[in-house]
């Protein structure tokens, strides 16, 4: 079995899943510029996993780069590419959790509109609405897999690069 990165994978951002990789002797190859996704088997670049930092990353990309991220969909859709978002959360496990998932971003500007009104921190501008819901995110994430037919999958960071390797393999128990 050999792994193929792609080469905008950043580099140490990735280092606990190239370790799994390493500390199991699986073969991997980096450098591979990728239509879609980050990994996938070189002998089967029709299944992609895209790794994901976290849910903020996920609503960067859904909300913040929409169009690109619906185009890189669109593009596995087009190259007959299975493509599964694996998101590293330690406390989300399903699509259902992420509607629990806190969001920093509503509790970032929440605090700036509280003081804004106690006339503290003047200098920070602050959107007119809130971010989104993370109930909100869920039903975009939902919609993403219906209309583009992705995969979102959960599982803690240092959990990653095995839980990428049972899902490159068709080995993961998806309840």
């Amino acid at each position: 079995m050999k792994i193929l990165v792609d080469s905008r994978e950043k580099a140490g951002k990735n280092e606990h899943v190239l370790k799994y990789f390493r500390d199991n002797k699986i073969a991997y190859e980096t450098g591979i510029a990728f239509n879609v996704g980050d990994y996938c088997l070189a002998d089967n670049p029709n299944l992609v996993v895209d790794r994901k930092q976290g849910l903020n990353e996920v609503y960067s990309n859904l909300i913040q780069s929409h169009e690109r991220f619906k185009r890189e969909c669109l593009r596995a859709i087009e190259q007959g590419i299975e493509l599964i978002i694996l998101v590293e959360e330690e406390k989300v496990k399903c699509l259902d959790d992420v509607a629990k998932w806190t969001n920093p971003r509503v509790q970032r500007w929440h605090m700036i509109k509280n003081a804004h009104k106690k006339g503290k921190m003047l200098g920070i501008k602050n959107p007119k609405k809130p971010p989104i819901s993370s109930e909100q995110l869920m039903r975009i994430m939902q919609t993403f897999e219906e209309k583009y037919k992705i995969k979102f999958m959960f599982c803690p960071k240092m959990k990653c690069g095995e839980t990428m390797i049972k899902i490159l393999t068709g080995t993961i128990n998806d309840d």
